[in-house]
């Protein structure tokens, strides 16, 4: 099974279909603020690293390209959520006025300046430009003309090794002293504007234009990013969304002036809007999900998600999670027995060694049996499925076995061969298999996976 949940046009289609992140009603929110916005915003969809921010914001193009794009086709699965979209939108009028466009900022952070790259993202996703040579070739000039302002650098190694550098400043016409085609701010804001005239969406009042990655990307670039659309777009028929983690964007802000700036009160005055992008329903996002077929699968679902909220896994987190636990189970335990370390134990040790390392350690070495104690009595679900299946008093606040036995049978007494016996609660467990098992799975590719 592949858990990995990519943004593939399959992927947008199921998950808006069944609400599987449980992001809908946010979707609705979100497009809807954007079609009654009249004037240029710059807005930040802050979330972080993790919470599927890109996978949102593919989720809104598909959405506004199926609400504003004539003749576009709409796929029949989501049908529904869309025909309900424009029942909200009766009052407005929705055809033809906005138009996305995604750009990717880290696929280009290799670039000296970032404004050509926007520039050409917009080209390229205009069904009226990518394939109009003539179109294009109108555009050559006053492109040129933008070019000639900025420089370019450049670096290439030699084979011992060494770094050169250079910069370079386009000269469209070789036949001019290239000081003379160096233009002032205001010429190359009216260059610009005219340059926005030509890759304008025919049909479309605006572009909204969704920049990720932002936070991925060189503190230069990102910076650059930021100041040329704040000076250069400055027109109200575009929108700006910046999917990005803010906190970790003022850093960049920090490394790019220095330590004295204030990171926050920069982002702040840039952004018109700060949007916070709400957590997934991992518990749903999970449901729909067939992780693994065990015979004790209510036991193992419940550790699952239990463990999730105890650690408040992210998208990415809770898809590397069932992913470790999908590998384990297919490679090495698939077979029927050992419930308790199968589906009950390995599920919850696997997300603290995920997320704590230190302290899974100290569990594992004998030396946390009450560290492992606190992490269990965090889930009230958890407290009942191990009184359930020690077949003890029920109860959801203590656990009313031997907990201290059951520590120590796991992770003091340390014999590695024999069929002995332990009793806890009202179960008889055979120990040194039982061990084994749960051991060579926590193991299991332990060389080459990175947990965080």
């Amino acid at each position: 099974m592949n858990t990995e949940l990519k943004p593939t046009q399959e992927n947008i289609i199921k998950t808006i279909k069944d609400n599987i992140l449980g992001r809908n009603n946010t979707i609705k929110i979100f497009t809807k603020m954007l079609y009654s916005m009249s004037e240029q915003n710059i807005i930040s969809l802050n979330g972080d690293w993790g919470t599927g921010k890109t996978f949102f914001i593919k989720q809104l193009v598909e959405v506004i390209k199926c609400l504003s794009v004539e003749n576009y086709e709409v796929d029949k699965d989501i049908l529904v959520f869309i025909k309900e979209l424009e029942k909200e939108f009766e009052n407005i009028e929705i055809k033809n006025q906005i138009y996305p466009i995604y750009f990717n900022a880290w696929e280009y952070d290799s670039n000296e300046d970032p404004l050509l790259t926007l520039i050409y993202s917009i080209i390229e996703q205009n069904p009226n430009l990518k394939d109009n040579a003539k179109a294009n070739e109108s555009m050559k000039e006053k492109i040129y003309r933008i070019i000639s302002s900025f420089k370019v650098g450049l670096s290439f190694s030699d084979n011992t090794g060494k770094t050169y550098g250079m910069e370079l400043q386009c000269n469209p016409n070789t036949n001019k002293p290239i000081t003379k085609d160096i233009i002032s701010i205001e010429e190359l804001k009216n260059t610009f504007k005219e340059l926005l005239e030509d890759v304008k969406i025919e049909k479309a009042n605006k572009l909204v234009i969704f920049i990720d990655e932002l936070d991925r990307c060189n503190p230069s670039f990102a910076i650059k990013l930021l100041e040329r659309i704040k000076h250069f777009f400055d027109d109200d028929r575009f929108i700006f969304v910046f999917s990005t983690n803010l906190n970790e964007l003022q850093y960049t802000v920090k490394k790019f002036y220095g330590e004295g700036i204030d990171g926050y009160t920069y982002l702040d005055k840039f952004f018109d809007l700060q949007f916070s992008l709400p957590n997934v329903d991992i518990e749903k996002y999970i449901n729909s999900l067939n992780i693994i077929q065990l015979s004790d699968s209510r036991y193992f679902d419940i550790c699952l998600k239990e463990m999730t909220k105890i650690y408040d896994f992210s998208l990415r987190n809770c898809n590397r999670y069932i992913k470790l636990v999908s590998l384990t189970y297919n490679f090495i335990y698939n077979s029927s027995g050992y419930s308790l370390v199968k589906v009950v134990l390995f599920p919850i040790l696997l997300a603290i060694k995920m997320k704590d390392i230190n302290i899974y350690n100290k569990i594992i070495a004998g030396t946390g049996e009450e560290e492992f104690k606190s992490i269990i009595m965090k889930s009230e679900n958890i407290v009942k499925v191990l009184n359930r299946y020690f077949e003890t008093e029920e109860s959801k606040t203590e656990l009313t076995f031997e907990y201290s036995e059951l520590y120590k049978w796991l992770f003091i007494n340390k014999h590695e061969v024999g069929w002995e016996e332990v009793k806890i609660g009202n179960k008889r467990l055979e120990y040194a298999e039982n061990r084994r098992v749960l051991f060579e799975m926590l193991s299991f590719l332990n060389d080459f996976v990175i947990y965080q």
